[in-house]
């Protein structure tokens, strides 16, 4: 009778850890798109550190800390209306950008934003913007923790050994 009750207090504790770490440290997302190959392949399921991401430092009276942590050529997953992106940063806010369209003014990557590339936010008119806010960030991708590629016609996906465990930065 005591081991039951071991076993079941064991297991409570193991199911009310793995959600805290899910929830407060680390998750994983998986890749549906092919914005940051060969870097992030469809199929990649990627382990992504959210603690730094999770508070807003500015109102706890600390410096913001995602501005410590991020850094140009990371790579983040923000939320865009409840749907997960990847993109890699290319500015910090504050930064100057020249403008890719030729024109000889910079582009200021305003405060609390950062400047990301992906193919989900290439412009196709003047109204996408390639800022997201810093409140909108999940977490930055380190680590590709298994791939799979489904070929058609399979029944079931292929695991791409050279893939595992591979470090995303």
């Amino acid at each position: 009778m005591k081991f039951r009750k071991f076993l079941a207090i064991g297991a409570i504790v193991a199911v009310i850890s793995a959600v805290a770490l899910r929830a407060t440290v680390v998750e994983v997302f998986r890749i549906a798109t092919t914005d940051l190959q060969p870097q992030l392949v469809v199929g990649d399921l990627v382990f992504v550190i959210k603690w730094p991401f999770l508070l807003d430092w500015k109102e706890l009276g600390f410096t913001d800390i995602r501005n410590k942590w991020i850094s140009r050529g990371d790579v983040l997953i923000w939320d865009q209306d409840g749907v997960p992106h990847a993109g890699r940063v290319i500015g910090l806010p504050g930064d100057a950008l020249p403008e890719k369209s030729g024109k000889k003014t910079d582009v200021i990557v305003p405060l609390d934003q950062y400047w990301v590339e992906s193919a989900e936010l290439l412009p196709s008119d003047d109204s996408v913007s390639p800022f997201i806010r810093g409140d909108s960030i999940i977490g930055e991708a380190a680590m590709v923790w298994v791939s799979f590629e489904w070929e058609s016609g399979d029944s079931l996906p292929r695991l791409r050994w050279d893939r595992v465990f591979h470090r995303v930065n």
